[in-house]
This record gives C-alpha cells, sequence and structure tokens, in this order.
C-alpha cells in the first residue's frame, strides 16, 4: 500500500512539474548571436601584473563557481579589446545555461592580451581555480549572444 501511495504521490508531482515550462529561464535575450571558442581563465594572486587578479576597472574577478554559489550577481568575462565592448554589457551562452540549469550571468568586464586580435571568436571566462579551468563544457566550441540593452539603464 505504501509503494502505491508513494507512486501516485510521485506521479503527480511529476505531472504538475511538467506544466511548468522551465526553458524560459535559459534562454537568452535578444542580442548578436556567434560561434565563439570559450576558454577558462582564473585569478593568480602570486603574479606581479595587478591585471591579472582583477577586472579593467580593478575590481575583483568574479567565477562562475561564485556564482553558482550564490556569492555573486555574475560572472567576469574577458573579450577581445579592440572589439570595444562597453564594460558591464551582458552576454549569454545557452549551452552553460542549459549545462548549469539555470541562467548564468555573463558580463564582460575584462580583457585578455591572449585573445588581443580574435574578435568575437574567443571568450574567457573567469573560473576559480586552474583545476576548475578544465571543466569540458568552458573549453570548446559555443554559441554566444551578446545581449542588447539599452545604455540609459
Amino acid at each position: 500500500m505504501e509503494n502505491l501511495l508513494a507512486f501516485i504521490l510521485i506521479f503527480y508531482l511529476v505531472k504538475l512539474a511538467s506544466q511548468f515550462d522551465l526553458s524560459e529561464d535559459l534562454e537568452c535575450g535578444p542580442g548578436q548571436i556567434y560561434n565563439t571558442s570559450a576558454s577558462a581563465y582564473y585569478p593568480d594572486y602570486q603574479s606581479a601584473l595587478t591585471r591579472d587578479f582583477v577586472d579593467e576597472k580593478g575590481k575583483k574577478l568574479r567565477s562562475l563557481q561564485e556564482y553558482l554559489d550564490g556569492r555573486s550577481s555574475y560572472v567576469t568575462v574577458a573579450m577581445d579589446a579592440g572589439l570595444g565592448i562597453a564594460y558591464g554589457t551582458p552576454l549569454c551562452i545557452p549551452q552553460l545555461n542549459i549545462h548549469y540549469g539555470r541562467y548564468i550571468n555573463l558580463e564582460v568586464r575584462d580583457t585578455s592580451p591572449d585573445i588581443f586580435g580574435c574578435g568575437y571568436a574567443c571568450v574567457e571566462i573567469a573560473v576559480r581555480t586552474e583545476a576548475d579551468s578544465y571543466d569540458r563544457i568552458l573549453n570548446k566550441e559555443l554559441l554566444m549572444v551578446v545581449i542588447q540593452f539599452d545604455e540609459e539603464e
């Protein structure tokens, strides 16, 4: 009898959950779509160069792991400085959203000499440590959306 009640409860919970469209939370907003090669980078606190552990405005790099842990409202992303992308421009990578089962708020807040001249074909995503930089979801070709937003916001 207990098994039957458990089955009925699970059946109705699954039915209820299927009525909610979770895909809306994973979708990217309107913007320009690019194929990009993603890689990870992490702060190097042993470096003599300050730029190795802070963003373009001297703020602490915000890692993907901090975001997933709820300790940051965004993830720092580095792009080619030659693109002239405004500091704080939001990006969206649908494959990351799907992989983590939630929207990942990426913001362009850094540049890197390693990707200068790469244009939209390269993006670097801040992670916590070198070990985190080997995550396979980050080191491959991905679709990237540069979200359009009003500069008055």
